[in-house]
């Protein structure tokens, strides 16, 4: 029995896991169950009663499920359990779960029900509900399809009326409703009716078609909505604002832009092989797509995208809220559409504040999010949202309406997110009947930028089709230098003469974007930076071209141009170094006297007789030929500019080594030199002991510096050698030394020093590179192996007087190392008398026993010395006792030489007796002192005599008081003793008279002794002469890097001559100093210059004297950095002026704004942090040092329109300076509040256009820009436009390029190269600049070459100029000298007219500098004519065809001129020109023009700076003539003004006429000649032959016979010419003129133009 329970417990539990099944599965299971049930009771009879009692609970086996118009639905158990099942208990209580899954996946769930919401996730789709009784122990389940019986609705259900414009119209639709799904919304029906614009049933002119449309929706489901929707769409034109005009564009020349075939850019990209070229732009439309229904209304703000919806007022037929605004973009990305919203309620009655059927709101794909609340809402509601979106979706604002009187206004603002760019109506395109195109206008270059204007033309057909223009002005400008490369560092060498290199410039290579008129100039500096030569307009084609450079290291600044003279630097370095040896002077003898010790040391200047040297002479040396063989051992070398060290004998060595220390810092290459120079070479350490020696000497001196060794690396190979030769191997490398090959790569060579600290380092040695312009200086060692060398001295000695003269080398060094040498006889001679000591004088008492006769008996004898040669010794005596003994004995010794010379001393004998014995009281001695004084004790004012001496009166005639000395003195070099010195005195006074014995013996006389003290101290401390103010220095470099300063002080004192200076200098000024910036040394003179960081340091000076007096100063010193900001601004604002109540009635009556220079920044810096200051007008400094600027300005209704701003940036150095530069930029004030009057004034912009004669000039072209008119001036000059408006920004621009060669002759060329040369300088700065004819702010033969071009008709104008140029005339030039190189305005600038303006211009005319150009038809020529002429002539000649003849062109007489100029004719079917030859001085083909030889024309330009001085027969040129018939001269050649006026110029600019004549001429007929030039609009002139002296008429007349003018008189044989102004005749076209004189008449034609 227990097996068979556990059975059927198992069959129970495996029915409950069958309950998962569909409820079929169930039943089946629990009849079975209760079956087996019976079964077991039947056996066991004890569990009949449980069986019976378990529930029932079935499922359907599947049911269908429609959601309700919330898209939910609630699902019940009695909807899930079969008919009749309870499950167990009441509906109601059973747990309903829904879920995806038949085991799992809930839902939702519920007691009795379960509601599935966000149905349209399941619709169509298969869940499962589940039922489970109140145990949990039985359960059912049922699937279930859940469906949508629910068909679309629409938003609006009464006819619409739309109306769109044709871009819009694609993104409308009508608004459809569904319970779950946004349903799709198609057209069943279309009627279009194309508006023939005769019929008026359309919304107005505008209006292009009316489309009607029948819609249904249709829900996912497939559910069809029963009701059609209905829709007339309006569709109408654009307006103007929905169109966005073309900006302005400025494009570099090199730019990929998209070209056009005519050169221009095209406004749309252009691919090209996979490249796209970028477009200049195309019109377009907002992106934004409104639609309008019930008269709502859409508005974009085309400034700042702000977009306005009112829901409009038409009444609807139902009670339905329409849609009576809505504007739609589609998403170009995923993200989030952002935006700021007011929503008002408008309209003529009290807002009621209820949104309920008229909500704003947005749709996302037609799913709409109510904006405003509805009841209990405010009139003004607002807020900020940002709504996620996906790519292509379609995001709207909406406005609906209820039309009771009032509507919903929405105000959105700062709209961001992915929303797409403005939609391009690119030209030729034709959708929408929206037609584009454009045409373009090119303006002549100016100042390198090419303007295109291009005018666009939007027509949009429709019955009020107007054309839409806008303009685009299209800039392409060169603003980028040239490349320069091709330049390297360089070295040279001085030339020998002068301290300086003639150095040949690199050429560079110039390439550049897009000019190839390519130049340079050629700045040279010193090493300190200054500049020493400047070359300009340089060209890579000239010749090679030297320039002189300073020693040592300098740059070369190239600076290259392009033809917009955009610049580009490079700088290279170049090392000039000193390769010359000093020239040696010296005498070829000298004499040499030796001193007392029977030697000389002859310093080695003694020898010089005027030794120099090209840079700087540095030290001389001398040594003997024969090595002092006679007067050894010789002394220890000394050398100017170098410590000895001492003496050292090597390990393994005997003689001894010789070491200095240079007191100098040099290079290695000089450093080599000049050790080489004394004889030396720079030391080589062989040894430890020796380096140890070596540097512990140099630490003695506390040099505190590293110092140069003798290694080296020559070839940065790694393989280090002695300079000296030597093969020592030792070597004492610091640690990371030697350095690593790889970290020297284009170094010159490696170096060795020795570090002179302590520690570690000390001693060891580290590596160096040497690289010319880059190698620092270091201190050196150098060796000397033989003290018998070259020193600073000479020596000679006795055994050189019998075998002189002895030759020397006497050594001249330079700064660099170089060395010279002369040799010298040196003739030893002994002049020196002997040397003499006397015996010490004595002093006896009267009772003493003396022999008078043989004094040196008692007293003694002198000794004798002589520096070369034995003496011999006399004494002369003079015994002077009194009575009683009591006096003195002079001994007078003489020692002579055997060469005469003496020497003389003497010896003092006092006899005294002490009678009266003399007493020295305590009061008789000198009191102690304390003196102010200077370091040398043996000063006089330290004598007995200042200080005092003992008292010596002696009261009695017999005592014999003497009183004598010592000083013993003490020295106290520091600040802590008691004294600067202190001196010891010992007196000793003794009585000579007194005698007495000595205990034990003897005698003496009576002494007293007393020490007098005599402190000296210094109370003067050194006096720091330099000054301590704070001192600056600017740097101008972009990094922001460190700088160079010079930085000295010194120092004198009253008494040490060389001072102890230290220094020391705090970083930054923060109260730490550096260790090391430290530094000490001897000298008056502390230097500290160096590079230091940017910033204000602090160096603390002092000087201290050999009392240990010391002075200090702290001085600060910045290093700042005075490069201006870089400005940056913002291309352009627009703002509106904010209404005012001036008066306060309530109602605004103006506007006005504040803007900010801030406002316009677009992140100016400077490279090293400054603050950058920003204002509206040139920042300067206030009293207080606070920069002053003009922060703000502020707008009126006086400033409407564009208003041009110039921001400037500017820092504050720490020097306390401005600095600054700026940028230009614009601000449009907009009258967005209607806030303004209206101005219907207009304003008058008039002038004149003069010359600085104050002559008019006629047919100036004067352009007002801003307003595209034109005015040309008339013969007054003057202009005047009218009718301009109020706030308006003009520019006046005058133009005139033509009629080159008016009032243009050589004469100009004459003045122009006395200016040059500075003979007679133009005297006004309108003449500068029209002598500037190339117009590259210079005046220089540049500019006489292309007017002589003009002058002889090779050109027509010039290349880089044109005719006339125009200054403003109330400009002021800065330098009236030198106003062709300013920037001058040759326009005028109108800002924001409120007035009459008058701009007058002064009128250069290019090229004429003695200013006789006719300016108008009034204007006569002015310049001076002088009654003398230039004669020339030529001698007749017979030709016959195919002879060449040589036609020698003289002076007829003497011509003093300066210049001339003329036409050559001959005739070309006579003769061909062979050749053409200057005969006067200079005189080259460039004084010739050859452009018209076809018409036998040859122009002819010379001048100089001077009077020629040409004397009659004088040659001026020789033409070589092949006769191509039989002729003669006479016959086919002439001089006249055809081309080049024929006119001469004496040395004071007097202008005399050019006569022509060919001498014996055969007498013939008068010939007439035609004139020239032909046509004319000014001047011309008539030439004619006539056979002989004679009357002669030319008359003029028209083409009626009228006659214009007559001319007759008397005129010279041979050639003539008249003169004709036009201003004379009266009449313009074709006119004639006619020659009569005698029987001969002729008649020619010639033109007179305007």
């Amino acid at each position: 029995m227990p097996l068979t329970l556990i059975t059927v417990k198992n069959l129970f539990l495996k029915t409950q896991n069958l309950d998962l099944m569909n409820g079929a599965n169930s039943t089946h299971f629990d009849t079975l169950l209760r079956k087996f049930f019976l079964f077991v009771v039947l056996i066991s009879g004890t569990f009949t009663a449980a069986v019976a009692q378990t529930p029932s609970c079935a499922c359907k086996g599947a049911i269908n499920v429609s959601v309700d118009l919330a898209c939910e639905a609630a699902i019940t158990s009695e909807q899930l359990l079969a008919n009749g099942t309870t499950c167990g208990g009441n509906p109601t209580s059973l747990l309903v779960t829904l879920m995806k899954t038949p085991t799992g996946g809930v839902i939702a769930s519920g007691t009795g029900v379960a509601t599935l919401i966000d149905g349209q996730l399941y619709i169509g789709k298969t869940i499962y509900g589940k039922v489970t009784d109140a145990t949990g122990l039985n359960s059912c389940w049922t699937s279930i399809t859940i469906e949508d019986k629910i068909k679309p609705t629409w938003e609006d259900t009464d006819p619409v009326d739309v109306v769109v414009t044709c871009p819009a119209m694609a993104s409308y639709a009508p608004v459809a409703v569904d319970n779950c799904h946004t349903p799709k919304v198609y057209i069943v029906n279309e009627t279009i009716t194309v508006n023939d614009c005769i019929n008026p049933i359309f919304a107005g002119p505008d209006t292009i078609k009316l489309i009607e449309r029948t819609y249904l929706a249709k829900d996912e489901s497939g559910n069809v909505s029963d009701v059609a929707c209905v829709v007339r769409i309006w569709v109408v034109g654009l307006d103007i604002d929905d169109i966005i005009g073309v900006r302005n564009i400025t494009v570099e020349c090199d730019a990929n832009y998209a070209r056009l075939e005519n050169g221009n850019p095209s406004p749309t990209p252009v691919t090209v092989n996979g490249v796209t070229y970028f477009g200049t732009g195309v019109p377009s439309l907002y992106p934004w797509m409104p639609v309008l229904t019930r008269a709502g209304d859409a508005y974009v703000n085309p400034v700042n995208g702000n977009i306005m919806l009112a829901g409009g007022t038409l009444p609807p037929t139902t009670l339905t809220s329409p849609v009576g605004a809505q504007i739609c973009v589609t998403a170009n990305a995923n993200g989030n559409i952002a935006f700021n919203w007011t929503a008002s309620k408008a309209g003529p009655g009290a807002p009621d504040n209820v949104y309920l059927l008229d909500h704003a709101r947005y749709t996302v794909n037609n799913v709409a999010t109510n904006l405003t609340q509805g009841i209990g809402g405010l009139n003004t509601q607002s807020g900020v949202v940002s709504v996620p979106v996906l790519l292509n979706d379609v995001f709207c604002f909406q406005v609906r309406t209820d039309n009771l009187g009032s509507w919903t206004v929405l105000n959105l603002s700062n709209i961001t997110g992915p929303i797409p760019a403005n939609i391009a109506l690119n030209p030729g395109g034709s959708d929408c009947n929206i037609y584009v195109t454009y045409s373009d206008t090119k303006l002549p270059q100016i100042k390198c930028v090419t303007k295109i204007i291009r005018r666009w033309q939007i027509l949009e057909w429709s019955c009020d089709s107007k054309i839409l223009e806008f303009i685009q002005i299209i800039e392409i400008n060169d603003s980028k230098g040239p490349i320069v490369t091709g330049l390297k560092d360089d070295y040279a060498t001085t030339n020998g003469h002068t301290c300086e290199g003639l150095y040949k410039l690199q050429k560079p290579t110039l390439t550049d974007n897009c000019s190839d008129q390519l130049t340079y100039d050629v700045t040279t500096y010193d090493e300190n930076g200054n500049p020493t030569g400047f070359l300009k307009g340089l060209k890579v084609t000239d010749a090679d071209k030297y320039v002189k450079l300073p020693l040592g290291c300098v740059e070369i600044l190239y600076t290259a141009y392009d033809e917009c003279h955009n610049q580009t630097e490079y700088t290279i370095s170049v090392f000039v170094e000193d390769n010359t040896p000093p020239v040696a002077i010296c005498d070829q003898n000298t004499t040499v006297g030796l001193t007392l010790d029977g030697t000389a040391w002859v310093p080695a200047t003694s020898f010089d007789d005027g030794s120099y040297d090209e840079c700087d002479l540095a030290k001389m040396l001398v040594r003997r030929m024969d090595g002092s063989a006679a007067c050894k051992p010789c002394k220890t070398p000394s050398f100017p500019g170098f410590t000895h060290l001492g003496e050292f004998t090597n390990v393994n060595k005997t003689v001894p080594h010789y070491y200095y220390i240079s007191k100098h810092r040099a290079n290695v290459r000089v450093a080599m030199r000049t050790a080489e120079a004394m004889g030396g070479y720079v030391v080589a350490i062989n040894s430890a002991p020796e380096g140890t020696w070596l540097h512990g000497k140099v630490l003695d001196w506390k040099l505190n510096e590293d110092y140069l060794i003798g290694l080296r690396d020559p070839k940065a190979k790694g393989e280090y050698s002695w300079s000296s030769g030597e093969t020592s191997t030792y070597r004492n490398w610091d640690l990371g030394h030697p350095r690593n090959k790889n970290l020297t790569d284009g170094l010159d060579s490696l170096w060795v020093i020795a570090k002179d600290v302590t520690g570690a380092s000390a001693g060891k040695w580290q590596t160096i590179a040497f690289d010319n312009c880059d190698s620092d200086e270091y201190l050196y060692v150098v060796e000397i192996t033989d003290p018998c060398g070259f020193s600073e001295y000479a020596q000679f000695c006795c055994a050189d007087v019998s075998t002189s003269p002895k030759q020397v080398v006497f050594r001249v060094i330079d700064k660099s190392g170089n060395w010279n040498e002369c040799m010298v006889n040196a003739i030893v001679q002994d002049k020196l008398p002997p040397r003499i000591t006397c015996p010490p004088h004595m002093t006896v008492t009267c009772n003493d026993y003396f022999d008078t006769a043989k004094l040196y008996h008692t007293f003694g004898w002198a000794t004798a010395y002589d520096n070369c040669d034995n003496i011999r010794i006399t004494t002369d005596s003079i015994i002077d006792l009194n009575s009683c003994r009591i006096g003195k004995i002079t001994r007078t010794f003489t020692a002579t030489d055997p060469g005469g010379r003496t020497a003389t001393c003497t010896q003092i004998i006092h006899v005294h007796g002490p009678e009266f014995p003399f007493v020295m009281a305590e009061n008789r001695w000198p009191l102690d002192v304390e003196i102010a004084g200077c370091e040398d004790p043996n000063d006089d004012a330290f004598s007995p005599d200042n200080l005092g001496k003992p008292n010596l009166a002696a009261d009695n005639i017999c005592s014999l008081v003497g009183a004598e000395y010592d000083d013993q003195i003490f020295t106290f070099n520091n600040s802590f003793g008691e004294a600067c010195f202190k001196i010891l005195r010992h007196w000793t006074v003794i009585d000579w008279c007194q005698r007495f014995d000595l205990p034990g013996g003897g005698y003496e006389y009576r002494t007293w002794t007393h020490t007098q003290i005599i402190k000296v101290y210094d109370p003067v401390k050194p006096v720091i002469t330099s000054s301590c103010e704070p001192k600056s220095t600017c740097t101008f470099d972009p990094t922001c890097t460190d700088g160079y300063i010079e930085l000295t002080a010194s120092a004198t004192d009253v008494c040490t001559q060389v001072l102890r200076y230290t220094y020391k200098i705090d970083a930054f000024n923060d109260g730490s100093f550096e260790s090391g910036l430290s530094k000490s040394g001897l000298g008056n003179t502390a230097d500290a210059s160096d590079r230091y960081p940017i910033g204000t340091h602090k160096i603390v000076w002092a000087f201290e004297d050999r009392c240990g007096n010391v002075t200090k100063c702290e001085q600060l010193f910045t290093i700042a950095n005075c490069k201006a900001p870089t400005p940056y601004c913002i291309n352009g604002l627009a703002t509106s002026l904010m209404p005012m109540d001036t008066d306060n009635d309530g109602t605004p009556d103006t506007g006005m704004v504040e803007i900010w220079a801030k406002d316009f920044d677009n992140g100016s810096t400077h490279p090293c942090g400054y603050r950058v200051y920003l204002s509206f007008a040139p920042i300067t400094l206030g009293q207080n040092g606070v920069p002053v600027v003009v922060a703000s300005r502020t707008f009126t209704c006086n400033n409407l329109g564009r208003n041009d701003v110039n921001l400037y940036a500017g820092v504050l150095t720490p020097m306390g300076t401005i600095v600054q530069d700026f940028c230009s930029t614009f601000i449009n004030i907009q009258d967005n509040f209607d806030v303004c009057d209206d101005i219907d004034g207009r304003f008058v912009v008039n002038g004149a256009v003069m010359t600085e004669t104050n002559a008019p000039v006629k047919e100036v072209n004067v352009s007002l820009e801003g307003s595209e008119m034109n005015l040309i001036t008339n013969n007054t000059g003057t202009y005047n436009f009218e009718g301009m408006l109020s706030g308006s920004n003009y520019v006046v621009r005058p133009t005139k390029n033509d009629d080159h060669i008016n009032g243009i002759s050589t004469l100009d060329l004459v003045m122009i190269q006395r200016h040059i040369l500075g003979i007679e300088k133009l005297n006004s700065p309108y003449k500068l600049i029209a002598a500037d004819v190339n117009k590259d702010k210079k005046i220089t033969a540049s500019d006489l070459t292309e007017l002589r071009k003009l002058i002889l008709g090779i050109v027509n104008e010039f290349s880089n100029n044109t005719s006339w140029r125009f200054i403003d005339k109330a400009y002021t030039f800065q330098d009236v000298q030198y106003a062709h190189a300013e920037t001058f305005p040759e326009v005028y600038f109108i800002e924001n007219m409120n007035s009459n303006m008058e701009a007058n211009f002064m009128s250069v005319k290019v090229g004429d500098v003695n200013g006789n150009v006719v300016a108008n038809v009034n204007d006569h020529n002015t310049e001076s004519r002088a009654s003398s002429i230039m004669e020339l002539t030529a001698e007749n000649q017979t030709l016959t065809a195919g002879q060449t003849i040589n036609v020698p062109v003289v002076l007829a007489q003497n011509a003093d001129v300066s210049g001339f100029q003329f036409t050559v004719n001959y005739d070309t079917e006579l003769f061909s020109l062979e050749a053409v030859n200057g005969g006067i001085t200079g005189m080259t083909d460039n004084n010739f023009g050859f452009t018209r030889l076809a018409n036998g024309m040859v122009t002819v330009s010379y001048n100089r700076e001077n009077s020629l001085g040409l004397k009659a027969g004088d040659v001026v040129f020789t033409l070589s003539l092949k006769a191509k018939d039989q002729g003669k001269l006479s016959e086919g050649f002439w001089i006249d003004s055809a081309v080049t006026k024929a006119e001469a110029y004496t040395s004071d600019h007097d202008v005399i006429k050019v006569e022509f004549n060919v001498n014996n001429r055969v007498e013939q007929a008068a010939v007439l000649y035609q004139n020239t030039p032909n046509p004319f609009k000014a001047i011309t002139s008539i030439g004619f032959d006539l056979p002989e002296v004679m009357d002669a008429t030319v008359t003029i007349y028209d083409v009626t016979g009228k006659t214009l003018k007559v001319i007759k008189q008397s005129f010279n044989k041979g050639y003539n010419t008249i003169e004709l102004n036009k201003n004379e005749l009266g009449s313009v076209g074709v006119l004639y003129y006619k020659l009569e004189a005698g029987d001969f008449t002729a008649t020619r034609k010639m033109v007179v133009i305007e």
